[in-house]
């Protein structure tokens, strides 16, 4: 039997919404709510540019500080002026900083350079005069506008850092109120964590002040995540940017999320845990977060120029280029996308006449134990394959896609795999990678059944097009 050549893309962007990250640094693959992929920093000369890189929940991963301060001094040599931000839960996790009740943490902030942090849940663990006295010995400010002692904040809620450039950026921080109750209750005796509306006044209220100093733009550390559990009080990241005013971004913590934006694009970010990743943020001269690139991959799937790959991978880009792995590359317009199946179908715009070596797509479903290739860039590295097998052919996963089951796979898909093909043993394409998992070697792809389902419905009306009752 005669197979196809499976041809893989790799995709570039470039986003029009606020600059992520990522660095790669821990060797394992991201969990997250909402599906992302490396952002590298922007080549070229960073002179005049204010760089934040961000961390939160490091939970006391010490190797990556030496990491973080070696892509500061990097970005340095390149003309930027470095900002490192913390988001909070620094000082409790493994042993490293438990043993000193989180005072290393700090001694290690120090020594990689950080200008500011805000708290987390977990700096409560040691007890509130514990902490008090680890703070002492911070040599960056930490910001905290929502947690009162006898009627006054217990830290400063906000600082204004002045850029060589002239550029103020004002900081504001906050606090989970969950901190009351996921750490020990009596370890905070006499503190009042406030959340839900008032947190959002206090927030609007620090923004505005930090306004009147003359903050070209506010940036808020967050330790609120997204989880749903969060959502009943008003204390997540995801509320705290619909119901305040005067905050420009967000750089978030305590969920553990890895996340670009949030799934109506939000203005937040979150590194993961544990120095998953390292978050970026490049603000110009003139205050405006800037424009840059993201990557993923994907697969031609049909002669004349198609490729499928991840709405996720494309959304909201102003311009993509695929690269080919015969290193050829060609600009793509969008014929349609679905956000919910997290597929989208792309046109190479080729000259008239051109024929491209395509994969593909089978209605088989693979068995359970079958081995398979996942093909893309992961880290955007190129031409990568890695292989696995089957673990479940049927994997329903909450809150990703109503219309859809998964394939489970043991092939490590890293984030840059997205949209990149699943391949069986005979060459075809048995689904499109979307996500990882840090939990343990699971990666998870979309179907070619249901892709090749909605197929027909993307070239016709640009999204799948899905039938509904009601």
């Amino acid at each position: 039997m005669k197979y196809g050549k499976t041809q893989s893309v790799s995709l570039t962007r470039l986003v029009m919404t606020l600059f992520l990250f990522l660095f790669w640094l821990s060797g394992t693959v991201f969990a997250a709510e909402y599906p992302q992929d490396i952002r590298p920093v922007p080549e070229g000369d960073l002179t005049g540019k204010v760089v934040i890189l961000h961390t939160n929940d490091v939970h006391g991963a010490i190797a990556g500080y030496a990491k973080l301060a070696t892509l500061r001094d990097t970005l340095e040599k390149r003309g930027a002026e470095v900002i490192l931000a913390d988001a909070g839960d620094f000082s409790q996790g493994e042993v490293e900083v438990n043993m000193s009740k989180g005072l290393d943490a700090i001694n290690l902030m120090n020594a990689a350079g950080y200008t500011l942090a805000t708290l987390g849940n977990h700096e409560f663990d040691f007890g509130y005069e514990t902490l008090r006295e680890n703070l002492k010995e911070a040599e960056f400010p930490v910001l905290c506008a929502n947690v009162y002692e006898n009627g006054s904040p217990i830290l400063a809620p906000g600082y204004v850092y002045p850029a060589k450039s002239g550029l103020k950026i004002g900081f504001l921080g906050l606090e989970t109120e969950e901190s009351k109750t996921k750490s020990k209750p009596t370890l905070s005796v006499g503190l009042t964590f406030y959340g839900g509306d008032d947190m959002d006044r206090l927030a609007s209220e620090e923004a505005e002040d930090l306004r009147k100093e003359g903050a070209d733009v506010v940036i808020a550390l967050t330790h609120l995540g997204v989880n749903v559990e969060s959502a009943e009080g008003k204390n997540r990241s995801l509320d705290l940017w619909k119901n305040s005013t005067g905050i420009d971004f967000l750089i978030d913590g305590h969920s553990h999320t890895v996340m670009t934006a949030g799934p109506a694009g939000e203005p937040i970010q979150s590194t993961g845990t544990k120095f998953q990743y390292i978050g970026v943020l490049v603000i110009g001269s003139d205050g405006k977060i800037e424009k840059t690139q993201g990557s993923g991959s994907g697969v031609i799937a049909s002669e004349k120029g198609e490729v499928l790959t991840n709405h996720h991978v494309i959304d909201r880009a102003a311009r993509i280029r695929c690269q080919l792995t015969d290193g050829s590359s060609y600009e793509a317009k969008v014929v349609g996308s679905d956000k919910d199946l997290d597929v989208a179908l792309l046109q190479l715009q080729a000259p008239e006449g051109t024929k491209f070596p395509a994969a593909k797509l089978t209605e088989r479903k693979p068995e359970v134990g079958e081995v398979v290739l996942a093909m893309g860039a992961p880290w955007g590295l190129a031409r990568s394959v890695s292989m696995g097998i089957v673990s479940c052919n049927d994997r329903y996963l909450e809150n990703c896609g109503d219309y859809s089951l998964w394939y489970q796979t043991d092939a490590a898909i890293s984030p840059g795999n997205s949209g990149g093909p699943l391949v069986d043993t005979h060459g075809y394409v048995v689904g499109l990678n979307a996500r990882g998992n840090t939990r343990g070697a699971q990666g998870f792809t979309i179907p070619s059944p249901i892709i090749l389902q909605v197929l027909p419905n993307l070239r016709e009306y640009g999204d799948a097009h899905w039938a509904w009752l009601g």
